[in-house]
């Protein structure tokens, strides 16, 4: 994770592993903003909202595979290619499917580990639901602010949206996946 947030706050920053006492400079604005996101044993999700051309998401995730392969790499003694293939990348065309895209990431430890959403470490869904803080790597006000506006209580009002799992509407949020 600390890749990640190593990255999303500097976007032009040389390389993580090759850090000095002195640190990259930040952009005055970020060229993207994490929404939401599940790190997985053996896969990840990522909600990503592109705001500037240069460095593109494509940037960001190559920067922070590299990286984590050669930790990785070095770490364990591996040898030999670390992920199998390229990400794949869904747009998100409208209101619905970004709220509903949130819930299916948040979800993903139930369905994936059999763990409670709420549980599970690797997730960005206690940024939601715990009074959310100001991060200067993970925005979930986004999406609270934009889907539950009038609400004085947006995290529990979040929260009971992404435990109600009577709604077969997550199928809206998984076309064929788009390999870049």
């Amino acid at each position: 994770m600390s890749i990640l947030q190593f990255y999303l706050k500097y976007p032009q920053g040389k390389s993580l592993t090759r850090v000095t006492k002195k640190s990259p400079a930040q952009p005055a604005t970020p060229p993207y903003q994490l929404l939401a996101y599940c790190l997985m044993p053996n896969h990840f999700h990522l909600l990503l909202l592109q705001l500037a051309e240069q460095p593109t998401i494509t940037d960001l995730l190559k920067r922070v595979s590299i990286t984590y392969a050669m930790y990785f790499q070095e770490k364990h003694q591996h040898a030999g290619v670390l992920f199998q293939g390229k990400y794949k990348s869904v747009p998100v065309k409208s209101g619905n499917q970004l709220l509903y895209l949130s819930k299916y990431i948040h979800l993903n430890p139930a369905k994936i580990v059999g763990t409670e959403p709420t549980k599970y470490l690797y997730s960005s869904l206690p940024a939601y639901i715990n009074e959310p803080l100001a991060s200067k790597w993970l925005y979930p006000e986004i999406i609270l602010e934009n889907f539950f506006p009038n609400s004085p209580n947006k995290a529990k009002k979040y929260l009971e949206f992404i435990m109600d799992r009577t709604d077969q509407d997550l199928e809206i949020i998984t076309p064929v996946a788009i390999e870049l």
